[in-house]
């Protein structure tokens, strides 16, 4: 489902991008003609290495862990000309916690700032004035910072790290300082989502000058299995009213006069470590690997899926119960992504 209509705000940015970068402002016009078309040009998420500084609870990286074929430099180049020729026009550099990578710099050239919008997730604890500047020199241009809670007790217990939360709110004013746009991502629960704490997380924000990005939570990591965190669809739909007062967003939320519903293929991909291309970061899918088949190829495929293919309203891994309760059953235990083949015959069984 598209809507056209481009809000002001989107509109200046438009035409400032168009004069900063006319090259990622061409080849926004030939994305949308994709999405038009009904193909794919999502923003590629990548977990480059699973080295991380904390424990958080809901971490599902460990699943992922394993021996084989890794990320480099080198794939990275090649996987961002192959995106290039797709109208693809951002990457973000996840992990683990990407600000340790001792190749940082080397991941982010080999990408391409002049071709693509680069973000980086952090938990913002090693983001100092001096590594934020660092970023937005070498071609950075927004930092995604992980903050799960208005209160610092509970944010250093999810995290399982003293410290963290003023790191992460010392990070926020360092990024922004140093000139990189900054969302603070936060998970989001059943539990949670309709608590004092949320309203006081969202004004906190707002007071940062940042932006609230919503993360609904997922049955995974120590998490997996438990249904009973997820949002349902009266839930989501209290958080697009308070879009309508707080600087907040989610995956579902109207952008750029396109509304895509759940973003998975269409407009986000996830790339493991070991080059498995998931619909999204939260489903541990693998619709193909990038060191055996072309992009274009495994993109088509996932949109080609009467799942991941068709427009659907919702969060296919939170709020659409038959999905839900048949990737549970699927995929519960699995130490990896489960191939898409293996996914879909069971399906359709």
């Amino acid at each position: 489902m598209y809507a056209m209509e481009l809000t002001a705000q989107e509109m200046l940015k438009r035409e400032k991008l168009k004069e900063t970068n006319p090259y990622i402002y061409a080849k926004i016009l030939r994305q949308e003609q994709r999405y038009l078309n009904g193909l794919a040009a999502p923003t590629i998420q990548f977990q480059y290495d699973y080295t991380c500084n904390m424990r958080c609870e809901h971490c599902c990286v460990s699943k992922l862990d394993k021996k084989d074929r890794v990320l480099t430099p080198d794939v990275l180049k090649d996987l961002a000309r192959q995106a290039d020729a797709l109208a693809v026009t951002q990457f973000t550099i996840s992990g683990g916690e990407p600000l340790l990578f001792r190749d940082f710099e080397k991941i982010v050239q080999a990408i391409g700032p002049d071709r693509f919008f680069i973000a980086t997730d952090t938990n913002g604890w090693l983001l100092t004035p001096q590594k934020a500047a660092w970023l937005k020199n070498i071609g950075v241009g927004k930092v995604h910072i992980s903050l799960d809670s208005a209160l610092k007790s509970a944010h250093d217990a999810f995290r399982k790290t003293p410290g963290a939360y003023e790191h992460a709110i010392a990070a926020i004013t360092n990024a922004k300082k140093a000139g990189l746009s900054v969302t603070v991502n936060t998970v989001l629960t059943k539990e949670r989502v309709h608590t004092d704490e949320f309203l006081q997380f969202l004004q906190l924000v707002d007071d940062l000058g940042a932006t609230t990005v919503l993360m609904f939570a997922k049955p995974l990591g120590e998490w997996e299995g438990n249904l009973d965190i997820l949002l349902d669809d009266k839930d989501i739909a209290y958080t697009r009213e308070l879009e309508k007062k707080h600087a907040v967003c989610s995956h579902l939320t109207r952008n750029y006069g396109f509304d895509h519903g759940c973003l998975a293929v269409k407009r986000m991909i996830s790339i493991t470590r070991y080059g498995d291309v998931q619909p999204c970061m939260s489903i541990l899918v693998s619709l193909g690997n990038i060191f055996d088949e072309p992009l274009e190829t495994i993109l088509e495929r996932g949109m080609r899926s009467e799942i991941f293919g068709a427009y659907s309203p919702t969060c296919r891994a939170c709020a659409d119960k038959d999905f839900v309760a048949l990737y549970n059953e699927r995929t519960l235990g699995k130490a990896e992504p489960l191939a898409y083949a293996d996914f879909i015959s069971k399906n359709k069984s």
